[in-house]
Formats: structure tokens, C-alpha cells, sequence
């Protein structure tokens, strides 16, 4: 009990160090958030983000077509 509270406490505390280096410690002239709102921003990023949602769009389709069959094969 009182390990995975100290557990718990230690993994808390590292995640707001990385808050802060993320959010507040700059990188240069920037933070790393900073960057990568400017990177995120870039057309090739934002190709990349299309891409990616009609990869998932595919996917889903294929998902929600193999469980419809499924549904169907395995009927009463």
C-alpha cells in the first residue's frame, strides 16, 4: 500500500517536471511546445494529419464491415 503511493507520488512528480521543461524551460530561442506548434503548422504536417485521418477512416470501415459480418454469421 504504501509502496504504490510512493510509487504514485514519484511518477506524479516526473510528470509535472516534464510539464515544466515542456511548457516553460526554452529550447533556444523556444519552448518545446512552442516548436512544435510551429512544426504541427507546416503544410507537410498538416498533409501528413489528412493522411492520417483517412487512413483511419479506412480502417474504421474495414473494422465496422468484419463486425457487421461477424454479427450476421453469428445470428440465432
Amino acid at each position: 500500500m504504501i509502496r504504490s503511493a510512493i510509487k504514485g507520488t514519484v511518477y506524479f512528480t516526473a510528470l509535472c517536471v516534464l510539464g515544466y521543461l515542456f511548457f516553460f524551460v526554452p529550447l533556444g530561442e523556444r519552448t518545446l511546445w512552442e516548436h512544435t506548434r510551429r512544426i504541427a503548422a507546416t503544410d507537410e504536417a498538416q498533409e501528413l494529419g489528412d493522411d492520417v485521418s483517412v487512413a483511419g477512416e479506412r480502417v474504421e470501415t474495414a473494422v465496422r464491415e468484419k463486425l457487421r459480418d461477424a454479427v450476421i454469421d453469428a445470428g440465432p
